[in-house]
């Protein structure tokens, strides 16, 4: 395989690994040309992202929440106690679809390097 043509791909699978980090998990797959995991991933994020708002906003009172600054600072302090749970399972959950998206690209990047390099093997 040439080298400008194992560079293109490196490039590729670099920025589809940083979109997937700065962005949202689903985006890096757009990019690397898997459109179908590409949405299964954004509607899954966005779905956790929409059940956990959910159920954080019905948690608490939101008619309770002072308008000052230093009000609020304290609100949100005693909030993140107090829900520190669904918070953590958030993160978690999080987690779990970026490390799934991450290891996806890298064994797509691995896929596509082996196979440019052994063309007649292919099955």
């Amino acid at each position: 395989m040439k080298t400008s043509v194992k560079l293109l791909i490196v490039i590729k699978y670099t920025f589809a690994v940083l979109a997937t980090i700065l962005l949202i998990p689903g985006f890096g797959h757009f990019i690397i040309g898997r459109f179908k995991k590409a949405f299964i991933l954004i509607g899954v994020t966005f779905g956790m992202i929409m059940i956990m708002s959910i159920a954080i906003a019905s948690s608490s009172e939101l008619i309770s929440v002072p308008r000052e600054y230093s009000a609020m600072r304290n609100y949100i302090d005693a909030f993140l106690l107090q829900d520190r749970a669904e918070i953590t399972f958030i993160y978690i959950l999080k987690a779990a679809i970026l490390s799934f998206a991450l290891a996806d690209i890298l064994f797509s990047f691995v896929s596509e390097i082996r196979n440019k390099e052994k063309p007649n093997e292919r099955k």
